[in-house]
């Protein structure tokens, strides 16, 4: 099982991308290695899918995306979650202390819902070997703000 991974870079000191970075993760050791890589100030957040899951065709371009995507970052000291797949569109929930984040896209990543580092690890390698929504966390359904536990 693999990952796609993608991510850009910032030129430093301003909102303006640069450089698409693209991985395939395969073991947990490539993981790490992609993780450590998000850790950099110039690093925005990074798109997964998960190169077993299916596709779906786009009503109005016919393109055939996955249908699927887990989005991390990693911000100031934490590390962020979201996932978008068939009936989940939610957000890790993390350490109640940490901060708000928002992503290069304006999009919002709620206080409260920053992981530790080594649990951002944990839950992107549980992707990899799963290919699924990660257990090893809670999750809060954006349509609905209370916590919730997938099935």
């Amino acid at each position: 099982m693999t990952i796609r991974a993608k991510h850009f870079e910032f030129e430093p000191d301003s909102t303006v991308t640069k450089n698409l970075h693209e991985s395939t993760l395969a073991t947990g050791s490539d993981v790490e290695t992609f993780l450590a890589r998000l850790l950099d100030p110039n690093a925005n957040e990074a798109i997964l899918t998960h190169e077993s899951r299916p596709t779906k065709q786009h009503p109005l371009t016919g393109r055939t995306p996955p249908d699927h995507s887990l989005r991390i970052a990693v911000a100031g000291g934490y590390g962020y979650a979201e996932y978008t797949g068939p009936g989940h569109w939610c957000q890790a929930v993390g350490d109640p202390a940490s901060p708000e984040y928002h992503t290069s896209r304006s999009e919002t990543m709620r206080a409260g819902n920053g992981l530790s580092f080594p649990t951002l690890t944990r839950l992107v390698t549980e992707f990899l070997e799963t290919g699924e929504l990660p257990q090893l966390v809670t999750w809060r359904e954006q349509a609905d703000p209370s916590v919730t536990h997938p099935s």
